[in-house]
């Protein structure tokens, strides 16, 4: 039985050789999915740093083997993870903010995405912000980015960092684990230190759990953006978003939650009215429809009711 699950993964990995650019890179990735899936085991390439090309681009990716960083820079290129949120700006994006920077991938992403847009992007571990900065570096696109390493918080306090889920996993938390408290950082004082320009057309959010207390606390920026992603973590609901939105005074113009649905987490999209009233006129419209109260876990999307004087009902 074991063999034939064995047999069934290769075959299925193998399938997929025409997405890396040369045989010698998907053996590279082979030798990390087996790291990746066996981590006490004493393998040899453990912890090694391997440039990665893939079909179509001639830029590699630099990626620590034995990390989570094959799983995510799948996630985002070849599932399309953020494709909804491209699309819906048509090109159309001067500004886009990135919290949860990570080994770099998404900001390449955008860089390619959006070709005049300037990224303004934070990460809380220093490891994965020299990560970051090579593939910045071998994208030819560190100048149009600014990384900071920072951790963000709803309310400035001393916090602790969780490093129990992984590289890509890191949250801040209250509680003393290992480690010194280091500051957190309101998002109000990131966009301020930054520099972040008034109007962001983009901000993507994936600080595993921390958007909490960051929409909690979002009443000083939130319109300041036209369209969010937002990967939501339980107990924090996709539902529990729109509400600390709306409640913070957000204009909530639609909502559409996609990709993976599963009981941890969440993808959600959602465009904002804004300050400028700019808004996303010149795209077009969401497809699909539903309806404001569907469960978490529903697809399609939604135009919340507005009324005068009040914030759309959710």
């Amino acid at each position: 039985m074991k063999f034939g699950r064995m047999v069934r993964r290769t075959w299925n990995l193998w399938k997929t050789r025409r997405f890396y650019a040369t045989v010698p890179g998907f053996l590279l990735v082979f030798w990390d999915k087996v790291l990746s899936a066996k981590p006490l085991w004493p393998l040899p390439g453990r912890g090694w740093v391997y440039h990665l090309r893939l079909a179509g681009d001639s830029r590699p990716f630099s990626l620590r083997c034995g990390t989570s960083d094959l799983i995510v820079l799948l996630e985002l290129l070849a599932n399309g993870e953020y494709a909804p949120a491209i699309e819906r700006l048509s090109g159309d994006c001067r500004t886009v903010v990135d919290l949860g920077a990570n080994a770099g991938f998404s900001l390449r992403l955008w860089a390619k995405s959006f070709p005049e847009c300037l990224i303004y992007a934070a990460e809380l571990d220093a490891e994965n912000a020299v990560a970051c900065r090579k593939n910045l570096e071998l994208a030819g696109i560190s100048s149009r980015v600014a990384l900071a390493e920072v951790c963000l918080v709803g309310k400035k306090r001393p916090v602790f960092i969780d490093r129990s889920g992984g590289n890509c996993g890191l949250r801040a938390t209250d509680a003393a684990v290992g480690g010194r408290a280091i500051t957190g950082t309101t998002m109000e004082e990131f966009l301020e230190s930054s520099g972040v320009p008034e109007e962001i057309d983009l901000l993507k959010c994936d600080i595993e759990g921390g958007e909490s207390e960051i929409f909690k606390n979002c009443s000083g920026w939130i319109n300041r953006c036209r369209v969010i992603v937002v990967e939501t973590h339980a107990p924090y609901s996709a539902d529990e978003l729109l509400r600390d939105i709306d409640s913070a005074g957000g204009i909530i113009c639609k909502f559409k939650r996609y990709g993976k649905s599963i009981e941890q987490y969440q993808l959600v999209m959602v465009e904002l009215g804004g300050r400028s009233g700019r808004g996303l006129g010149g795209a077009a419209p969401l497809a699909g429809t539903g309806s404001a109260h569907e469960p978490s876990g529903g697809g399609g999307d939604h135009s919340l009711p507005k009324s005068p004087g009040a914030a759309p009902a959710l």
